[in-house]
């Protein structure tokens, strides 16, 4: 089996290449941005501009986000704010705003209509009738910004070419979760940006700034085009750029006020995240799994543990990984999370890559607490209450994640094989490191004459192994039937009964359970045969382990059989 290892290696040490070269072309990205040659101040070109402000909800940092926007040191420029409904927490916010500041001219726009699934498109339709400016500058009610902000993001489009002009964000964070979704933003998802402006140009929009001229956004067909996807923000600046026109990435930072509390409010986002982008940019999500140098460094080094190289990989890819995130999360983009905690980088690679994982299967996201189903062109479809959506591939698909676990397991098994050495009182004494018990000498040679199996004689050593071997596959069985509920969570449909689904379910697992057995025991299996060898000159005998039926329940049965 020298070349499935052979294989296996190769699969992993791709990916850590090429995520080293994600992250050097991610520093050379941000020096391209920021540190370029100095560009002439324009700020004579200051174009009338409606900032466009969809609220729903709010926080305790809503009104300073919002009144950062009334503070810019702009000529002219309006700001509309817009709620679907007059009972909106935000409402009172607005109204104040607009009495601290009442020499802004300042709009608020209250309009339930709904144009398609999308809740924050068929505001922003709504808000538009409102704008009297030829720019529209879209923006999240988290974002905040500094009073040089306008000034600096509407200098691109002094060239009629530019469509639309967007920008990255780092996020201010309080808590565990948040730090490690900052870390994730700053350090992962804005290089992912870096590399991609580089490599192909910018054909991408951000909710965080969407600088957008009105005859650009005519052309697409207006906001209600983006009604029903999800991704609005990404398709609003790639049909503009598909319309001919050129999409700019500011090198303004604006900062995001992070509202996540708990690490299910990260994984639901990055869900919601990856699954847009899934749809999207199909080969482009696919692809990131060439960026995911932290767990793809730690599965390679699970396959050469015994060499040395293994921990070269690692050394280089984490140490690539860290300068990455300290030179464009910190140096460039000032995240004080990425400054502060640099070190937590590869535990939130690590929690970023499982929402990736899963987010390969499954149509379905929550976004403020409704449920939709995604369509295969990025639509949005309303999820009726007390249902789910089904899942997008074949239910089969559910064995990969216990598979992927077997490969796990099957190869540390190989990197750790039994070590024998000759004992004082003859025959081989057996070590099993990974089991962590003691040596355990063989069992005694039975007569010449027996040529049956002989459970009467295993030996209370090789009992005490067994219940080893039997912790192993309790371990490997919970990985597996862990991954195919996660899997399965979203392939069934609530309205076929709980009882048909908890059966199904069931067999998925099940199902699980014995492939992750078969291929994860089969190595240790193979080894047993092979150890209990009788001092030279005499036949060896055969460890054996059986599956049987017992009263309809599995089990298993250990023997000694003579070999002939």
């Amino acid at each position: 089996m020298l070349w499935v290892r052979m294989v296996l290696r190769a699969v992993f040490l791709v990916p850590c290449l090429s995520a080293i070269w994600f992250y050097w072309a991610a520093i050379s990205g941000a020096r391209d941005l920021f540190s370029g040659p100095e560009k002439r101040k324009q700020d004579d070109f200051c174009p009338p501009v409606s900032i466009l402000k969809p609220l729903c909800g709010f926080d305790k940092d809503t009104y300073e986000n919002l009144a950062s926007f009334c503070r810019q040191d702009y000529p002219e420029y309006q700001i509309v704010f817009g709620v679907r409904d007059r009972e909106d927490p935000s409402v009172e916010v607005v109204e104040r705003i607009i009495r601290d500041f009442p020499r802004r001219d300042i709009r608020l726009v209250v309009d339930g209509r709904m144009l398609g699934a999308s809740p924050k498109v068929s505001n922003l339709a709504n808000m538009q009738r409102e704008a009297k400016y030829p720019f529209l500058l879209v923006s999240d009610g988290d974002i905040r910004v500094g009073e040089d902000y306008m000034k600096r993001v509407t200098r691109p489009a002094r060239d009629p070419a530019v469509g639309v002009v967007t920008c990255m964000h780092r996020s201010l964070s309080k808590g565990l979760a948040a730090t490690i979704e900052a870390l994730r933003i700053s350090t992962d998802f804005c290089a992912g940006l870096l590399v991609a402006r580089k490599l192909e140009g910018v054909k991408f929009a951000l909710g965080s700034t969407t600088l957008v001229r009105k005859e650009a956004l005519d052309k697409i067909g207006g906001f209600p085009a983006l009604a029903d996807y999800l991704a609005d923000d990404f398709m609003l600046g790639n049909w503009v750029g598909k319309a001919g026109y050129t999409v700019v990435l500011s090198d303004y930072v604006v900062e995001h006020a992070l509202a996540t509390r708990s690490l299910r409010d990260l994984i639901h986002r990055e869900i919601r995240w990856n699954r847009g982008m899934r749809i999207s940019r199909p080969w482009g999500y696919l692809g990131l799994i060439f960026t995911q140098g932290v767990p793809m460094s730690l599965l390679f080094l699970s396959l050469t543990a015994r060499f040395a190289f293994g921990w070269v990989v690692l050394s280089a890819t984490w140490g690539a990984r860290l300068v990455m995130g300290q030179v464009v999360g910190s140096r460039y983009l000032k995240d004080r999370a990425a400054r502060k905690y640099l070190w937590l980088v590869p535990l939130a690679d690590l929690i970023g890559f499982v929402p990736w994982c899963y987010s390969l299967f499954g149509n379905t996201v929550e976004w403020r607490a409704q449920r939709f189903h995604l369509t295969p062109l990025g639509k949005m479809v309303p999820v009726p209450a007390g249902s789910r959506a089904r899942w997008l591939p074949h239910q089969s698909s559910v064995l990969l994640a216990p598979l992927f676990a077997v490969l796990l397991v099957v190869g540390l098994q190989w990197n750790h094989p039994a070590v024998f050495r000759s004992s004082p009182k003859g025959g081989t004494v057996i070590r099993l490191p990974e089991s962590g018990l003691p040596a355990i000498p063989p069992p005694p040679i039975l007569s010449a004459s027996s040529a049956r199996p002989v459970k009467e004689a295993m030996p209370k050593q090789a009992v005490v192994l067994l219940n080893g071997l039997w912790n192993h596959i309790d371990i490997l069985g919970g990985i597996s039937s862990f991954g195919a509920f996660a899997l399965s969570r979203d392939a069934f449909d609530k309205e076929e009964g709980s009882r048909i689904r908890h059966r199904q379910l069931g067999a998925a697992t099940q199902s699980a359970l014995l492939v992750a057995w078969g291929l994860g025991l089969w190595k240790q299996w193979h080894q047993l045969s092979a150890l209990a060898a009788a001092p030279s000159g005499k036949e060896p005998w055969k460890f054996q382990v059986d599956p049987a039926f017992d009263q309809g329940r599995l089990t298993f049965v250990a023997t000694l059989r003579r070999r002939f």
